[in-house]
């Protein structure tokens, strides 16, 4: 299990960390008692306890296609992805 922490604003800091706002997953370890109450104390954050770490794809590529490893980060779970809105905006020169 890990805990999930996800910043409402994007580089938000607690407990020594810089939090993301697309969220990232801890060890159930990672952070001392008295900072994981200061962190989910803080109501600039999202603190998820007991989740599961979603797991890694085997080889270089991961579910995006995307090449490189380390810490799992995205949205949290359940949640589904932005997705994007309105259409494109341009300029077309009129013609005389």
């Amino acid at each position: 299990m890990a805990l999930f922490i996800r910043a409402m604003r994007d580089g938000f800091r607690r407990a020594g960390i810089a939090h993301l706002s697309a969220g990232t997953y801890h060890a159930d370890d990672a952070f001392s008692e008295e900072q994981l109450e200061a962190l989910k104390g803080e109501p600039q954050l999202i603190v998820l306890e007991g989740v599961e770490e979603p797991e890694e794809v085997d080889g270089d590529e991961s579910e995006d296609g995307l090449e490189g490893g380390g810490t799992q980060t995205g949205s949290a779970p359940g949640a589904s992805k932005p997705q994007a809105t309105g259409a494109k905006t341009g300029r077309v020169k009129a013609s005389k």
